[in-house]
């Protein structure tokens, strides 16, 4: 009795897993953000930012809050979505310009070890200064990402297009402040 219970309980739990969403995890460092040239090497980075801890990461479907968490000490932030919608990602500290993502995840499906989907991005974050185009750049979004199966395809071309106009913007403020 107890091997025809113990096989129906891993028969229930593995079609348990077979019917779970496919989900990625999206991921990475929050830094307070540097300017630098946006036609430059972002790679070539000598020094690492001052990692933000605390910043708030919101995740949306369909207008409706999902969830809320916070980065770390270390500046590190995860969270989890699942196959099936549209998110939008937003990150906020009081004091910086906040930061908002679009991922489409309605195409995920689970890679073939059966984990999550991985998509590391870090992301800088700038303190904020009074300028009212600035503040609404903030309001959009700065990386939309869609995913085909197991592929995710951010649109490079907008996000270099909003880093060089943040910039253009941006590099008289921060220069001022900085006398």
């Amino acid at each position: 009795m107890k091997k025809i219970i113990t096989l129906l309980w891993l028969a229930f739990m593995t079609a348990g897993l077979q019917a779970q969403k496919a989900q990625m995890l999206f991921y990475g460092i929050i830094e307070e953000g540097a300017l630098s040239d946006p036609s430059g090497d972002d790679s070539q980075k000598a020094k690492r930012q001052k990692p933000l801890k605390d910043v708030k990461v919101h995740v949306y479907a369909g207008g409706e809050l999902v969830s809320t968490n916070a980065s770390k000490e270390t500046g590190f932030y995860g969270v989890l979505l699942k196959s099936g919608g549209n998110y939008e990602v937003v990150f906020e500290k009081d004091g910086y310009f906040s930061k908002t993502f679009e991922l489409n995840c309605k195409n995920l499906e689970h890679p073939a070890d059966g984990s999550a989907l991985k998509c590391p991005l870090d992301i800088d974050l700038f303190k904020a200064v009074d300028q009212a185009e600035l503040k609404e750049m903030s309001k959009k979004p700065y990386g939309i990402c869609s995913v085909n199966r197991h592929e995710i395809q951010w649109n490079k071309e907008a996000m270099r297009k909003n880093k060089v106009k943040f910039y253009e913007l941006a590099q008289p403020l921060y220069l001022q402040n900085e006398k």
